[in-house]
């Protein structure tokens, strides 16, 4: 971060420990054109890496890939690759050219692992997909981002008997059944974010599963879901066309939750390219959360 823009620098440690606001304001204060990461850029970006046979490994074990210990890059605090202490972050763009989206070095680095990245045009609200949907176009006010009739449902709520963690398995549908926990009430406080209630987990966004009622909307909906690494394939009988894409996925169905893709540097095997995390709000500040500018002419 300089003189509040955020600015990709190789060789520099990525900014963390910034909220969501704060992440799109310094983005936007690189000058027209420039902007934080949109989901549709990432997803565009994944989808090529899946096209191509190619996904990236990164920072995902301390300094490490956890799947390719071998592979490693300079840690923040000077220790050794793989020591599950201190500050496991390194520099940007410093890795293996494995680290980048398309195996070389004229590639966007760091996808995988490191630090999880706020991602722009995309929020949920008590579950219901809210997203930017015509044309990437990151210029649109969050206020008029369009209700996609897509919701994060759960197989069990509060009370079901499974645990303050994690409630249920995760269905997309059209409408929400159970929510992993009440939503506030308007005005209110939600101090059950502390107690970390989610759906999904580390098994894989592949095996989210599609209602019947999700299976009922538009072709055009289910589409853009796909495109957007949301639904792993169109609908509940086919294929999954791009569950070829590695990550895990988490999600509080209830509040307002803004996305961070990739992973960090302790996420290990849940990390990789379709990894999203819908259980953050806007004004999470953490040391394993930063972003990513972009830029278009």
């Amino acid at each position: 971060m300089r003189r509040g823009c955020a600015i990709s620098i190789p060789g520099q440690l990525p900014k963390v420990s910034i909220n969501f606001d704060q992440a799109k304001a310094a983005c936007l204060a690189n000058g027209p054109g420039f902007h934080m990461m949109t989901n549709w850029e990432w997803s565009a970006v994944a989808l090529w890496c899946v096209k191509n046979g190619f996904q990236p490994r990164g920072n995902t074990a301390w300094g490490k890939a956890y799947d390719a210990g071998y592979e490693t890059g300079s840690r923040l605090d000077g220790r050794a690759p793989g020591e599950t202490i201190g500050d496991g972050r390194t520099l940007g763009g410093g890795g293996p050219l494995s680290w980048r989206h398309n195996n070389d070095i004229s590639g966007i680095a760091d996808l995988a692992g490191n630090v999880w990245e706020w991602q722009d045009g995309l929020k949920i609200v008590d579950g219901q997909v809210f997203y930017a949907q015509n044309d990437n176009d990151f210029t649109l006010a969050e206020a008029q981002w369009p209700a996609q009739g897509v919701y994060f449902d759960a197989s069990a709520g509060p009370g079901d008997g499974n645990g303050s963690a994690h409630n249920g398995t995760l269905i997309l549908s059209n409408g929400i059944a159970k929510y992993s926990e009440t939503p506030t009430p308007a005005g209110g406080n939600d101090e059950r974010d502390l107690d970390y209630t989610y759906i999904g987990g580390v098994d894989g966004w592949q095996k989210t599963a599609l209602s019947s009622g999700y299976n009922g909307l538009a072709a055009a909906v289910r589409q853009r879901m796909a495109q957007a690494l949301i639904a792993p394939k169109l609908a509940s009988g086919d294929s999954a066309v791009i569950a070829a894409a590695k990550g895990a996925i988490w999600v509080r169905n209830y509040g307002e939750r803004l996305p961070v893709r990739g992973g960090d540097w302790f996420t290990g095997a849940p990390a990789g390219l379709a990894a999203l995390l819908l259980v953050e709000r806007r004004s999470t500040v953490v040391n394993s959360l930063g972003c990513r500018p972009a830029f278009i002419l």
